[in-house]
């Protein structure tokens, strides 16, 4: 309800619907987005000027020529348009909440972004808002199937998430396919745009929460830098939705954040429960180790309730960079990451990219290079902590895979450590446009 009270009462606010984009000529089209630079005010009558807002919302098409990700046109006719609006209001408001602070949020992956993809604690905590927004707001548009995005001309990253969002689904490795009961590790969970708008929305959607969305407002006053930040200054201000909030967090992620154990106890559980319903677990031992699971589950909630750490399993940010040429793995780069190549004149098919040690799945070592056992050596080490500890992500590689291997990989390569921290979208626009970050090279093998 809060929700669409402030949409309905946002009606006066700035929507701009563009035919080129107000960037500078050189920036490729932005498509839809938040502009948090202002627009000015001025009364129609007597030209006076009454100020300036913090942000305006432009509504444009993504692409260049032929090559359209996303059209004002095709969105009115399919009705797509509002969930668009919602998207970026949502964007203007957190600006509005944070102000100049807004910049100050880490966004080390700076390019495309989805749902599902693995990209970084700033961005996932940024679109991970507007993204709830769409799965409250949007209407469940019975145009958003598979089977009708093409007929109605449904840009894809519109079509398909609003209800794996409702439904918690971005929690598993892969959300598609067979299910398998494998999940994604701490930090992978929190730098997934996907799960945090799972989670945003089970909290604004809450019958148990008094006025969640007003609740969150004030929480993003003090400036929370990512979501475990918001969700440990919200329990701070409203400690009487603590018990709400914590079962919200961990029951979607399945207690993963919390403890290093937790996603290989979900795993035994689930397919346990599938070779259950296949009739090939007994009736007993299902309920057994139902049970178990059970209890080790409540015994994480009463400890995080005692003030323990439901976030104790999210494990730093650490960041490598290299090169790699595309022509060697024989693949492409995406439609959006081409658009930006042609806008800065780029050719050649070698490219910068950055990966984050402790999010980086096999899959993503695979496309850059690593042998698929060392791939799954790198997972493995990580997974049996949980994440690894801190330090030089690339002597933790050389460590796991040995030297041999690893000076094989590296004469390739040339990987160093990269200090996320730095990162600057606006200052290093052309550099930070052209590399290859987690969601580019997640979507490299599709």
């Amino acid at each position: 309800a809060g929700i669409n009270n402030f949409m309905s009462q946002s009606v006066g606010s700035p929507l701009l619907v563009m035919g080129k984009s107000p960037l500078p000529s050189f920036m490729p089209s932005p498509g839809p987005c938040m502009i948090p630079m202002g627009g000015e005010m001025v009364e129609n009558k007597t030209s006076k000027r009454l100020g300036i807002e913090t942000s305006m919302i432009c509504i444009l098409d993504i692409g260049e020529g032929k090559e359209i990700l996303f059209s004002v046109e095709n969105a009115m006719k399919n009705d797509t348009l509002d969930i668009v609006v919602a998207h970026e209001t949502a964007h203007a408001m957190q600006f509005d909440l944070y102000g100049k602070l807004f910049q100050k949020i880490q966004r080390t992956s700076s390019n495309g972004h989805d749902a599902p993809i693995i990209t970084d604690l700033g961005l996932a905590y940024i679109e991970g808002w507007a993204e709830a927004f769409e799965a409250v707001y949007g209407p469940a548009n019975v145009k958003l199937a598979e089977k009708d995005r093409k007929k109605y001309n449904i840009s894809e990253f519109l079509y398909g998430r609003q209800d794996p969002i409702r439904r918690d689904r971005y929690v598993w490795a892969n959300h598609t396919g067979k299910k398998t009961g494998v999940l994604k590790n701490g930090l992978q969970l929190m730098s997934t745009e996907g799960v945090i708008a799972g989670h945003f929305y089970d909290i604004l959607t809450s019958r148990a929460i008094n006025a969640p969305f007003e609740k969150s407002v004030q929480t993003m006053l003090t400036s929370p830098m990512n979501f475990v930040e918001f969700i440990n200054n919200y329990v701070k201000l409203f400690p009487e939705d603590k018990r709400v909030v914590y079962r919200i967090i961990l029951e979607n992620s399945h207690y993963v954040t919390m403890d290093a154990q937790a996603a290989q106890a979900y795993k035994n559980y689930y397919e346990n429960k599938v070779g259950y319903t296949q009739k090939k677990v007994s009736k007993g031992d299902f309920e057994k180790i139902k049970k178990d699971y059970k209890a080790y589950t409540e015994g994480l909630f009463a400890k995080a309730m005692k003030n323990g750490d439901i976030f104790a399993n999210v494990g730093p940010q650490m960041w490598f960079a290299g090169k790699i040429n595309l022509s060697n793995i024989k693949s492409e780069p995406t439609a959006a990451k081409k658009i930006m190549a042609k806008a800065f004149g780029k050719k050649d098919k070698f490219y910068e990219f950055r990966l984050d040690l402790n999010t980086a799945t096999a899959d993503m070592f695979r496309m850059i290079g690593f042998a698929e056992a060392d791939a799954a050596k790198l997972v493995e080490a990580r997974d049996k902590t949980g994440f690894f500890k801190g330090g030089n992500p690339v002597n933790i590689i050389k460590q796991v895979v040995g030297d041999e291997r690893f000076g094989k990989y590296n004469s390739v390569l040339n990987l160093a450590p990269y200090d996320h921290s730095k990162a600057d979208a606006i200052a290093q626009y052309k550099e930070q446009s052209l590399a290859l970050w987690p969601e580019d090279i997640a979507k490299l093998g599709n």
